[in-house]
């Protein structure tokens, strides 16, 4: 939860409001597969981090243009895929 949140508030800014809550779950979850899910999204926490750091909140132009041209997958899109939504 803690990554969705870190994420969608970098992406949308400070002009909407996420509200979130926690819930609680009454499975027997091994702590090990707890652990592992745990570092697998701080992990992928981090490469958002790196990837998008510099990006102001809300940018969106900024983050297009990251997800486009540094992003291992999205940068290997032929253009024409490269659907842009926000422009300079």
């Amino acid at each position: 939860m803690k990554r969705c949140l870190e994420i969608y508030e970098k992406i949308l800014g400070d002009e909407f409001e996420i509200l979130s809550e926690k819930t609680f779950c009454k499975l027997d979850i091994e702590p090990l597969l707890i652990e592992r899910v745990s570092k697998r999204e701080e992990s992928s926490l981090e490469a958002f981090r790196s990837q998008f750091g510099d990006v102001q909140k809300g940018d969106m132009v900024a983050f297009e243009t990251s997800l486009y041209t540094k992003h291992r997958l999205y940068s290997e899109l032929p253009e024409d895929e490269k659907i842009r939504f926000y422009t300079s």
